[in-house]
């Protein structure tokens, strides 16, 4: 599972990357939302591949973001999607957009988890 979610961590940042050159840079208050998109795959791989054994408390921190993106990835869905114009790859944006904070969280459950390891005396 581990593999799958840093493989579409990477396809997932690679397509923002892809929209935000293509559409410019975002305006107002959609750097926010960019941005979620844009640093959270980031910290998913760094988590699930660079860190060898990340605390806890990193991979609840990492639990957290993916809520909170996936909570920002519903709300722009339901909002824009609908009166967005169609385009060739709009759909699997927002697939993707959806499914990557799902898959991070299922592969970050374990080590979320897992108890504090006590600290030798």
């Amino acid at each position: 599972m581990k593999i799958l979610a840093i493989l579409i961590n990477v396809i997932c940042w690679g397509f923002v990357c892809m929209v935000l050159t293509t559409d410019g840079p975002p305006q107002g208050a959609d750097i926010l939302f960019a941005l979620l998109p844009l640093v959270m795959p980031v910290l998913n791989v760094v988590v699930l591949r660079i860190l060898r054994s990340p605390s806890r408390a990193v991979s609840l921190v990492a639990m957290a973001g993916n809520i909170l993106w996936l909570a920002v990835a519903c709300w722009l869905i339901i909002d824009r999607y609908p009166s967005h114009p169609e385009e060739g790859g709009l759909l699997a944006y927002v697939l993707i957009l959806a499914l990557t904070p799902l898959l991070s969280m299922v592969a970050l459950y374990p080590g979320a988890r897992a108890p504090a390891t006590p600290r030798a005396a």
